[in-house]
Order: structure tokens, then sequence, then C-alpha cells
């Protein structure tokens, strides 16, 4: 039976980013004491546990074979847990004064309930899979709460780590082949950042801006179709301080491209450049059915008014991250072409019967009829399993 795939494609990135804590001037000796106050040795210890968790509920078995009630007494005589850590995760202590909330935040720190001394049950899968990487960000972030630390963690992680480390980490493994700039590398006409990431293929270049934020739960569960938008449109058209995001700051990249063309790119063709714009994002919540419809109608009406003259420009796609930590492998040995899927997924949703589907969705089906071969377990996950494994 394979690794469970949250472990293959969030393993190295949880690897990452206890190792972008640990290098951090601001944060290496608060991560220590983390670890401490989660009465582990270190994060590789900690996602052992998380691994013995996941092995004893069945998880990446067929649903029927799952088990919620889970025994470790085994686990715990041969030291493979550290049961101090896993009680951290028992509801019990909250049972009577738990409170409703729109982000479950105690049920999601907390999923699991405590029958005995080894016996737990466990609550909420989903948050137990949360816990290899996503939960870890919060946990952390509470954790500097409780040292009286209050800053702007989630912004500072999203730009240090998630785009400038992580980001690059991925798309380097995906595209070896390919004209790579990032970030400060990537300058307009006007000596500004152009967009996050440059990928380029002959004549078709990729431009890409990368969205590692999340949508309020309030936003998220309000059933209000007009609250909702808006939410969305200030995290990829402008925000509330009038800052171009998302969307817009395509639509300035590609004007600036067409009257200027690339000067970083030394080799950029003149002529014939096509342009395929791009939304990375990591919360679901922005690859539902009907978000990527919105704001291509949006991205199309502004593309026409800029009446471009010097570049043929495709209509913007969001795509998760996750697509391109599982895929890593097929695009890294040319499986997939990440230009021709995204043309595919174009004419896919030009039929009205398909117009909201998702890329996601769409590239399984993608897979499943022009890639048939299974590459097993992905290389980056490989290389640091052992290292977990064998975590004291």
């Amino acid at each position: 039976m394979p690794p469970p795939l949250i472990l293959t494609i969030k393993s190295p990135e949880v690897h990452l980013f206890f190792k972008y804590l640990e290098n951090n001037a601001k944060y290496k000796d608060l991560v220590i004491e983390y670890y401490e106050n989660k009465n582990v040795s270190g994060y590789l210890r900690m996602f052992r546990n998380l691994m013995v968790l996941f092995t004893e509920v069945n998880i990446g078995h067929p649903t029927e074979e799952r088990s919620h009630q889970i025994n470790l007494q085994t686990s715990n005589k041969f030291g493979e847990i550290d049961l101090d850590y896993i009680e951290s995760f028992c509801i019990n202590s909250e049972i009577s004064n738990y409170m409703a909330d729109d982000s479950f935040g105690v049920i999601r720190n907390k999923f699991l309930f405590k029958i005995s001394q080894f016996e737990f049950l466990v609550l909420n899968i989903n948050f137990l899979l949360d816990q290899f990487y996503k939960a870890q960000v919060f946990s952390f972030m509470a954790f500097l709460k409780t040292k009286g630390i209050e800053n702007n963690f989630l912004s500072e992680k999203g730009k240090d780590f998630s785009e400038e480390i992580y980001l690059r980490e991925v798309l380097d493994l995906c595209f070896p082949g390919l004209i790579k700039f990032y970030g400060s590398k990537c300058i307009n006409s006007k000596r500004e950042e152009l967009c996050d990431v440059y990928l380029r293929d002959s004549n078709k270049i990729c431009l890409i801006e990368f969205k590692d934020v999340l949508l309020s739960a309030s936003a998220k569960n309000s059933g209000n179709q007009e609250r909702l938008f808006k939410a969305l449109e200030e995290k990829f058209l402008k925000n509330k301080k009038n800052k171009s995001k998302g969307i817009t700051q395509l639509l300035n990249a590609v004007e600036d491209v067409d009257n200027h063309s690339v000067s970083f790119d030394t080799s950029v063709p003149d002529i014939d450049l096509e342009i395929f714009p791009v939304i990375i994002y990591t919360d679901n919540t922005f690859g539902v059915e009907g978000v990527n419809n919105h704001f291509k109608k949006l991205f199309t009406k502004e593309i026409e008014n800029l009446d471009l003259k010097n570049v043929k420009v495709r209509d913007v796609v969001f795509i998760n991250l996750n697509y391109f930590e599982m895929h890593q492998d097929y695009l890294n040995h040319n499986y997939l072409d990440i230009f021709v899927i995204i043309d595919q997924y174009l004419q896919h949703i030009e039929n009205t019967n398909f117009s909201l589907t998702p890329f996601e969705v769409f590239s399984r089906f993608y897979m499943n009829k022009y890639v048939p071969e299974e590459l097993g377990t992905l290389s980056s996950f490989t290389e640091i399993m052992n290292d977990i494994i064998s975590a004291e």
C-alpha cells in the first residue's frame, strides 16, 4: 500500500517550513521552545507520531477499512510515539466548555477523544490530515501569541517562506528545462516586479501570481453570494487599500510585456509571443466550481480593453499549488506539458456544460486519458521519508 497522498505531497513542504523557522534569526530559538512545549524532540519526531496515527486509522485504504478507534499500546511500548504529544490533541478537557465557531477552532486542534490510557477515538479525519502542514502553521502562530509576540506571521510566512522558498522549490522540480525568473528578478519597464513567476518555453510565456492567502470563515459560511465575491475580489482584484492583486497584477504584466517586451529575458523572441496567465493558490476555497469562470470573464473583458498588438493572451487559469506538488515528476519527465494542458482545459470549458469545471477536475480526466503511466511515490517525498521514520 503506497503512503497516503497527503503525506507524499505535504511532507516536503512541512520539512522546509520547519527548516525555515530553525534557520530564521527571529524564530530559531522560539521553534526549539515550541518543540519542547509539544513534548517532542523536533519536527521529524512530531511527524513520526502523526504517521503512526495515519497507519492506525488506515488512511490510504478504502473507507470501509478505516478505523476511527485506535489502540497505541504497542506503538508506545516500542517507542514509536510520544504519548504526551498524542494526548495534546485530546478534546476531553474542553468538552464542558465547548462553544461552536465558524472555523471549528477547538475540534480542529483537538480531534481525538481519549477512551483509556492507550485508546483514542479520531473525531475528524480531515483535521488529522491538516496536521501535516496547515495546522502546524496555525499552531506555531498560536504559540507565538502565548509568548506575547503579536506579529503578522501569516503574511510574513506567505512571502518569506511560501513564495520565496517553497513555491520556487516546487516549480524548479517541475520545470527544470524551462527558462525561469522569480520575483525581484522579473522586472517590468518601471523597474518594479512584473510577476511572482515567469516561465518560458520558446514563444510561450506563463506569467504567474501566487496567492498563499485564506478566505475568512465568515465569508465562506455566510451563504451570501455578494459578500463571498466581494471577499474574493479583495484577494484577486484590489484590496481595501486599492492595491492591485492577482488578476489586476496579471493584467498590468500583460500590458507591460505587450508594450515593452521582457528586458530580463535576453533570449525572448521578438514576435509571436503567447502569454498564459495563471493564479496559483493554496486555499481550496478558490478551486470551487465557478470561481475561475467568474474571474475569467472579468479578465477577458479587461484584456479586450487593452487593445494588445504584440502578444496573444490566453484566459486566466486558477491552479492549486497541490497540482504541481502531485504532478512534479510527470512535469519534470515531460509526461505533461503545462502549456498544452492549459490550452486543453480552456478548450474544455468553452463547452457551456463544463464552463464551471475547475482545472484540477479537468486534470484528472486529462491524466486518465493521456498519461496512463503511474510513476509511483513522489521523489521529493522519498528523500525525507527515512528521516521521519528514524526520528527519536
